[in-house]
């Protein structure tokens, strides 16, 4: 297998498009550029509030909840009018009081639409060692229906024996706060996981019915801690993947992506199921949120085509907010084969199926050569043949038998590097002469 698909043939792929080297870089002429797009405004948002995980020793700077509560002032109308059908808020309690939590909250409903009742997904990030009942009690009583859980890089990477009992004890008494939906962000990838104790721990899980389980690579999701440097290698890294993967899906488990798995009674599956599933940058949703708004330290963004991110360093977040200016550092603008290839990725990704025969008529493309071309590559650095990894019906639609779903990452990448759909380009005169030469 090459160096290229060597690294990412058999990893998570649900965050990991639109990547950096798809999206064109373009200056923008005003903080939020994007947002006068008025055919946007009536639609529902997402929102991700992000508050960093530091090293360990380090702190976040006392002025953070101000400079958040001031870039959520700073929103532009247009957004503010939208409905907030999706809300994440990532590490609320990292350096965050009960006081501060409750003021940023009132501080988003007063200049935003946030949802009542059951008609949204809101969902806190929190440390499952690490969070009390008060705070528990508090996200409820706040509004938030959804809960992921986290397990500290520590427990991960050393202490994966005693994650088990713990876990159990806690996912338990969170059960009594009646959240709609508990899942899991289960980190996978460092050196001293050994498979009889990953074995272990998605056992562990799956008995206590997660509503939904998210596999995430160690390197990627804890890059700033020390434990990151000792990950697995590549080898280590697939069959880790893969141990969770099979063990995921053989207990009834659906699949979003590769990577993102749910309980077929959890909404996003229904949405999976009748064909109304949405993907941002954030997450997966069943409440039609395409668009997305990064809030706090090193959140990302995406507003129709234009994708962005706020400065990582809380530090100098703060002292850019707190002066004025915009804490977006930088800005990328999908030209028409980014949003073409975007399109194609997200159905591949929300619904494992492409629809050739809707695509080409809707988008004037020639889909075929591409995805034979990009699959036939693939299936030879994989060696594997390319008919185990995609199941082609009639000339009209693409379907991943389940191999296929678990290199879903890998055939992402072959058609973002085949890519180039623009060269795919039909016109309405020459479509039957090129079907005749395939």
């Amino acid at each position: 297998m090459s160096a290229a698909f060597e690294s990412h043939a058999t990893r998570a792929a649900s965050g990991s498009y639109p990547s950096p080297a798809l999206l064109n870089q373009s200056p923008w002429p005003t903080p939020r550029a994007a947002d006068s797009d008025r055919s946007l405004n009536i639609a529902p948002l997402a929102i991700c509030i992000n508050i960093p995980l530091q090293a360990r020793g380090a702190e976040l700077p006392p002025a953070l909840a101000g400079a958040l509560g001031r870039e959520i002032a700073s929103q532009p109308h247009n957004l503010r009018q939208r409905p907030v059908s999706q809300l994440m808020w990532r590490n609320p309690f990292n350096d965050f009081g009960l006081g501060d939590l409750t003021a940023t909250m009132h501080q988003l409903g007063s200049h935003f639409r946030l949802l009542p009742g059951d008609s949204h997904e809101y969902c806190a990030e929190v440390d499952i060692f690490q969070t009390t009942e008060e705070q528990v009690a508090l996200l409820k009583g706040l509004g938030f229906n959804q809960l992921l859980v986290t397990l500290p890089p520590a427990a991960l990477s050393s202490k994966l024996d005693d994650v088990a009992p713990v876990l159990t004890q806690r996912i338990r008494a969170l059960r009594d706060y009646g959240f709609a939906s508990i899942g899991i962000k289960l980190v996978y990838g460092f050196h001293a996981q050994k498979p009889h104790q990953l074995r272990h721990l998605i056992d562990t899980i799956i008995h206590l019915q997660f509503e939904r389980v998210y596999l995430c690579d160690a390197l990627e999701d804890y890059h700033w801690d020390p434990l990151a440097t000792a990950c697995a290698n590549s080898s280590e890294l697939q069959d880790h993947f893969t141990l969770l993967f099979n063990a995921l899906r053989n207990n009834g488990y659906r699949v979003l992506g590769n990577d993102c798995f749910v309980l077929p009674k959890d909404q996003l599956a229904v949405a999976q199921r009748h064909y109304r599933l949405r993907r941002t940058l954030l997450n997966y949703n069943a409440s039609n949120a395409a668009d997305l708004l990064g809030l706090g330290p090193g959140a990302y963004g995406q507003l129709g085509r234009t994708y962005q991110r706020n400065e990582p360093d809380p530090q100098t977040y703060c002292h850019k907010v707190g002066n004025g200016e915009s804490p977006v550092i930088g800005s990328y603008s999908l030209d028409e084969q980014g949003q073409l290839l975007r399109l194609v990725i997200d159905q591949l990704l929300c619904y494992h199926r492409l629809d050739i025969t809707y695509m080409e008529s809707r988008y004037k493309l020639h889909l075929m050569p591409l995805l034979r071309q990009s699959i036939r590559r693939l299936a030879s650095e994989l060696s594997s043949g390319s008919h185990a990894l995609v199941q082609f019906k009639d000339r009209a639609c693409m379907h991943l038998p389940p191999i296929g779903i678990l290199h879903l990452r890998a055939i992402c990448d072959a058609l973002v590097m085949e890519g180039l759909l623009d060269q795919h380009k039909t016109t309405s005169t020459d479509t039957s002469e090129r079907y005749t030469k395939q």
